[in-house]
């Protein structure tokens, strides 16, 4: 998941994985959901984001999952290199 929040509009674009999104349609007033080419949902764009969505948390949700994504590359690249550490866990 990529959060992209403009200040200038007050447009909070959320998109899932690397879809490219090809349609798109109002869910309700301000909110329109974005379509790949298979109609699964690429993306959620939120007009008037800050009066509708706690930026603050979300972001702290966000910084939350990258670290975690962080984490287990680090561990998938240390298997592939047939070490043992793990980079997510404290040692003992």
């Amino acid at each position: 998941m990529k959060l992209c929040y403009d200040r200038d509009t007050d447009m909070l674009h959320i998109s899932f994985g690397e879809h490219l999104e090809v349609e798109g349609f109002d869910l309700c007033d301000g909110v329109v959901v974005h379509l790949d080419g298979a109609e699964n949902v690429a993306a959620i764009e939120i007009e008037n984001a800050s009066k509708r969505v706690d930026l603050d948390g979300l972001r702290t949700v966000a910084n939350q999952q990258e670290s975690e994504a962080s984490s287990r590359l680090k561990d998938r690249l240390l298997a592939s290199e047939g070490r043992s550490e793990s980079l997510s866990r404290p040692r003992s």
